[in-house]
């Protein structure tokens, strides 16, 4: 299997989260003084693009603490691949159920 070219690690992925988290809230500033605020689509449109600008801002975020913590070291562990493996179809994968601390009163 061939290496990817970004890393999930790498700097250089980082980069490019962060390039493209700045890059859309400027866009859409410049195609908002540019735009007709006349059009009906004029406020969705910015809405949509203002949750995609910081969708991107959340994931530039997270790829920065996973490259701090190391959550997932690599594309693989982060996307699994055997669940769509037919290899394996018949496994059960274990479910791991995540409860409160000591703290917490149960019923």
């Amino acid at each position: 299997m061939m290496a990817p070219t970004l890393p999930l690690t790498s700097l250089r992925f980082l980069m490019v989260c962060i390039v493209v988290a700045v890059s859309i809230p400027v866009a859409l500033v410049v195609l908002w003084r540019r735009a007709s605020r006349q059009s009906r689509w004029a406020l969705p449109a910015i809405l949509v693009g203002v949750l995609i600008g910081q969708g991107a801002a959340v994931a530039a975020v997270a790829v920065d603490v996973n490259r701090d913590y190391g959550f997932y070291p690599s594309w693989s562990s982060l996307l699994p691949s055997q669940y769509g493996d037919r290899r394996f179809a018949q496994t059960c994968f274990p479910v791991v159920m995540v409860l409160g601390g000591a703290d917490v009163a149960r019923p």
